[in-house]
């Protein structure tokens, strides 16, 4: 897996590279911009000069010649010199050359037409040149003839002049740029590696913090301070995630206590009958094989109860079946009926004979069947248990609770717990109400319990509600 500050470095480095890229290209195109744009202002100076000093001559100057202005060679320290990079040529309309600059040292510029834009060529031994044609005059008309071979042309006048240095120039630009641009993505990626060392060392502290948590010291959190504001949630999260680890893990010691606890006593009693039985064969009786039936009935429920719950915590959700609400209570309270019937409790549904709920079958049976075992077992003798439910909550089984507190709520779906305490001899593992949440959370429900004042009975109601 790549490391963060690999990525950061392999993403920002081309981001640099594209703008160093952007930016030198800008540079280039607008040096060579300016440089054309310089070159251009001299091409019509001396184009200028070209078009006065040829046409200088009248033929006011050469009385009874019959002909208008007189070619006339154009005398410039800039064309005189040959390679001095300024170039001039005079053409006819038809493109017959009339005359051209010394500098030129027997080169050609090829005839162009006046349309007033300057373009750049290759002469014959390669160097490029920037050149603007212009029609020949006098500098006070529009234009002029010029005069060759005897008679009166009209004359065009080609200025050039060399890009060599310009050419140079942008070469040593292009070069400087590409050095300075690596000794930049060199000196950007080092910057780019020591501001991500310090960039992440609080990570690298969280991570020493995270290594020294073991289960031994599960209370200690991951400090927050000095952290930047952006790894500030991370380590919030991962401090709430400590925080579950450390309820769960302590959740997981009491049930391993408890569940020790619940089975040491049958366990203890079972070994001790069946001592007594190898030791003294003829005196073991019925009574003590029926002890030691009940017990391993008591350890097989236990078992039973671990395994159910193991299976409604691993249980997917579900919600393509409709079950009947009254149809179900109903069924629900047949498994209870004996014990209700010997202690004298009542079961009142006021629940609409149509009223349905969608899900597993299979645990809301296991739901509605443990929270009426529940009630059958501890609700006072003589009293009733009723079930209701409404759009809001899909099920309400209330029954009177005179041993309950406000602080055993928290408690009360806590595994192998039980208002008494009182462990030895009973028949009911507590494990009923854990298996109940259980199969509530697999089917995405909010199972609860509250405690309600009741008019005229001494003692509180406690209330199961199921919702959505």
């Amino acid at each position: 897996m790549k490391s963060i500050r690999r990525r950061l470095i392999l993403w920002l480095l081309p981001g640099f590279a594209m703008l160093w890229l952007a930016g030198g290209t800008a540079v280039y195109f607008l040096f060579q911009a300016s440089e054309f744009a310089r070159i251009d202002n001299e091409i019509e100076d001396l184009e200028r000069s070209v078009r006065l000093l040829t046409a200088a001559e009248t033929a006011k100057e050469h009385p009874g010649t019959g002909y208008g202005p007189r070619l006339r060679r154009v005398r410039l320290p800039e064309f005189d010199e040959p390679g001095s990079g300024f170039y001039y040529a005079v053409f006819t309309e038809t493109g017959e050359p009339l005359q051209q600059s010394p500098s030129l040292d027997g080169r050609n510029l090829p005839a162009a037409k006046p349309d007033g834009g300057a373009s750049n060529i290759r002469l014959e031994d390669g160097e490029h040149v920037r050149m603007k044609a212009a029609p020949l005059g006098d500098g006070r008309r529009g234009g002029g003839r010029a005069r060759a071979g005897g008679k009166t042309q009209s004359g065009i006048a080609v200025v050039a002049v060399s890009l060599e240095e310009v050419r140079k120039s942008l070469a040593t630009l292009v070069v400087g740029m590409v050095i300075t641009g690596g000794i930049g993505s060199a000196a950007c990626a080092l910057l780019i590696g020591l501001a991500l060392r310090d960039g992440l060392k609080p990570l690298r502290v969280l991570g020493r913090e995270v290594a020294r948590i073991t289960p031994q010291s599960l209370s200690s959190r991951c400090s927050t301070d000095g952290l930047p504001r952006e790894i500030e949630p991370v380590v919030s999260l991962l401090n709430q995630l400590l925080d579950r680890f450390e309820e769960g893990f302590h959740r997981e010691r009491r049930f391993s206590a408890d569940l020790a606890h619940e089975l040491r006593t049958p366990l203890a009693e079972s070994r001790s009958l069946i001592e007594m039985g190898l030791r003294y064969p003829d005196e073991m009786n019925a009574s003590q094989q029926q002890e030691i039936l009940l017990a391993s009935a008591r350890m097989e429920r236990i078992v039973n109860a671990m395994l159910q719950l193991a299976r409604c915590e691993a249980t997917a959700a579900r919600d393509d079946e409709v079950i009947g609400l009254r149809h179900l209570v109903e069924a629900s309270w047949n498994p209870c009926r004996v014990v209700a019937e010997e202690r004298g409790i009542h079961l009142h549904i006021d629940l609409p004979p149509d009223g349905t709920v969608r899900g597993s079958a299979d645990l809301w049976s296991l739901l509605v069947g443990n929270l009426l075992a529940n009630a059958s077992v501890y609700a006072p003798e003589k009293s009733s248990v009723s079930v209701s439910g409404n759009n809001e909550i899909l099920l309400r089984i209330v029954n009177p609770a005179p041993d309950i507190r406000q602080e055993d709520l928290d408690r009360m779906f806590d595994r192998f717990w039980r208002a008494d305490q009182v462990r030895s001899g009973d028949q009911h593992s507590g494990l009923g109400l854990p298996i109940a949440r259980a199969c509530a959370d697999a089917m995405g429900l909010s199972l609860t319990a509250s405690l309600e004042a009741s008019e005229g009975l001494a003692a509180p109601m406690l209330s199961f509600c199921i919702r959505r």
